[in-house]
C-alpha cells in the first residue's frame, strides 16, 4: 500500500492511501469516484475517534461526519471493525514509509543524535496530525502479537531495521544484545511518544526532548561497549 499526504482542513495534514486491504472492504470500488469516498468515510472515521475513541464512535457519526449516508458507508465496509481496522492498516503503512525513510541506507554516516532526533520528529508530526492513532492502537494491538496483528507485524520490521543500523555501527555487538537494544529503543520511543500525546504543551516538549537524549544515551552507550549485557546471551533456566 502507498500513502502519500494529502492537506484536508487548514493546519491538519491526512493520509491518503491508495485503497485499504480487500479482505476489510464488503465491496472494493473499481473507479476513482468509489475509492474516493472510501478514503473520505476513512478521513471521517478518524476524526469521529480522534474525538470520541474507538468504543463510542458509531457508523452513524461517522456516515454524518463523512456527509454521506449509511447505507452508503455500509456498501464499502460491513461494520465499524472494518473500518477500526482499515485506519490502522492505513497508519502502519505511513509508520513504515516514515521509519523506512529516516533510517535510511545512508544512515550510518549520519550521527547518532541527528538520526535520533529525524526519526522522533518525524514520528511526533505522526502523531500530532494523526490524533485517532493512538485509539485505533489501543484496540487493535494484540499484546500476545498473534498471527496476522499488523501492530506486531510493523514492530519487527522497525526492530530489525534498529539491529541493522546498530550492526552498521558495532558489527562486534553480539546479535542478541542487537536485537534487546533494539526491541528496548522502539518500545521506549512508542511508549513515550504517546504518552506525549496526553501532556500538556510544555510538558509534551519535555519528554520529547528528554526521550530524544534518553535514547541517545542508550544506543551510544550500546555502540562503544558500556551497556551491563554479558559479552554471550544468559542461559535461561527453565
Amino acid at each position: 500500500m502507498t500513502l502519500t499526504l494529502k492537506e484536508t482542513t487548514p493546519g491538519r495534514v491526512g493520509l491518503m492511501a491508495a485503497r485499504p486491504p480487500a479482505a476489510l472492504l464488503r465491496r472494493v470500488p473499481r473507479q476513482e469516484r468509489g475509492r474516493v469516498r472510501v478514503e473520505k468515510i476513512l478521513d471521517a472515521a478518524a476524526d469521529v475517534i480522534a474525538s470520541t475513541g474507538v468504543e463510542a464512535a458509531t457508523t452513524n457519526a461517522i456516515a454524518a461526519q463523512a456527509q454521506t449516508s449509511v447505507g452508503s458507508l455500509y456498501q464499502f465496509f460491513p461494520n465499524k471493525e472494518a473500518i477500526v481496522d482499515a485506519l490502522a492498516a492505513r497508519f502502519n503503512a505511513e509508520l513504515r514509509r516514515i521509519n523506512d525513510e529516516a533510517m535510511s541506507p545512508e544512515s550510518p554516516d549520519v550521527s547518532l543524535q541527528t538520526l535520533v532526533d529525524r526519526v522522533v520528529t518525524a514520528l511526533l508530526r505522526f502523531h500530532q496530525e494523526n490524533p485517532a492513532y493512538r485509539h485505533v492502537y489501543q484496540a487493535t494491538h494484540r499484546p500476545d502479537g498473534a498471527p496476522g496483528d499488523k501492530e506486531a507485524e510493523l514492530h519487527k520490521a522497525v526492530t530489525h531495521r534498529v539491529e541493522q543500523l546498530l550492526e552498521a555501527r558495532a558489527p562486534q555487538m553480539p546479535s542478541y544484545a542487537k536485537h534487546l537494544h533494539a526491541t528496548i529503543a522502539v518500545l521506549s520511543v512508542h511508549a513515550l511518544l504517546g504518552f506525549a500525546m496526553t501532556a500538556s504543551p510544555m510538558m509534551q516538549t519535555g519528554i520529547v526532548d528528554e526521550l530524544k537524549a534518553m535514547i541517545v544515551t542508550y544506543l551510544s552507550d550500546a555502540i562503544n561497549g558500556r551497556s551491563a549485557l554479558p559479552p554471550t546471551a544468559p542461559a535461561i533456566s527453565a
